[in-house]
């Protein structure tokens, strides 16, 4: 059921009974009944207000660029924009590149790019952001800041390709050369490019955490949980932070319904 309509039904139940209490009670229930009145209008529009701006975040972060990122401290280290043609982590994406290490065609490799439900920030394009401005981006509906610190209880945990654990991918992310890190001497067999290596790395991270889907329903629970940060912040993310974790899930359960 539409919450506006639920609302609206509330406030006409909440003005029958003020009219009766009115009409037959005493003036200290009459008081009771106004303040308990004006304090279902508001939690009804507190409501309707939460509920359609969460709609809207839902919208936008599908129908949008959004940009993941990784950052130590001040320092990013990996940056992905991911695309609205992809709500899913597909950190196999770049497998065959990662793991094989032969050279691909270029007709294969513009077939990738063209396919692919990422693009990737170079290390130039990182060190021209910080985080104290992420608020004031216009490039990306959402930018979604990912700390290194939440992997601090997963550092031995092993990733997908190479068999390496994410404290070995987080020393290679933080290496002035993210390739030649972790493939040596073969390092220039892969074609996979620096920015993209990066990039993949960071998301087959993430993947731990969020699990294979990145839906704004994933988002905010992880919101939620403190694991990442929005910016910029909006009225639903504001308020999040003081709701309790049942009426937050038990929205983001409606909002399942509601699709």
């Amino acid at each position: 059921m539409n919450p506006a309509f639920v609302s609206l039904i509330a406030i006409v139940i909440a003005i029958l009974c003020i009219l009766l209490a009115f009409r037959f009670g005493k003036v200290f229930f009459k008081i009771m009944t106004l303040i308990s009145f004006i304090f279902i209008i508001v939690i009804s529009i507190f409501g309707v207000m939460v509920f359609n701006d969460t709609l809207e975040f839902k919208d936008g972060f599908e129908k949008n660029n959004n940009l993941l990122l990784l950052a130590n401290q001040e320092i990013f280290l990996a940056g992905v924009v991911i695309k609205p043609s992809s709500s899913t982590f597909r950190s196999d994406f770049y497998q065959e590149s990662i793991n094989e290490k032969t050279k691909k065609q270029n007709t294969d490799e513009t077939e990738e790019k063209e396919t692919s439900p990422y693009s990737f920030l170079s290390n130039e394009e990182l060190k021209n952001l910080e985080i104290k401005n992420l608020d004031n981006t216009t490039n990306y509906f959402k930018v979604l800041l990912v700390k290194t610190t939440i992997f601090e209880d997963m550092k031995d945990d092993l990733l997908d390709f190479k068999n390496i654990t994410i404290e070995k991918a987080l020393q290679a992310l933080s290496s002035e050369n993210t390739k030649a890190f972790l493939f040596g001497e073969q390092s220039e067999l892969i074609s996979i490019g620096e920015s993209e290596l990066k990039g993949m790395l960071f998301i087959t991270m993430f993947s731990k955490i969020a699990g294979e889907e990145l839906d704004p329903l994933t988002l905010i629970s992880l919101f939620k949980q403190e694991k990442i940060s929005v910016h910029p912040d909006s009225l639903v993310f504001k308020i999040m932070k003081g709701l309790p974790k049942d009426l937050l899930y038990s929205i983001m359960k409606k909002m399942e319904v509601e699709e």
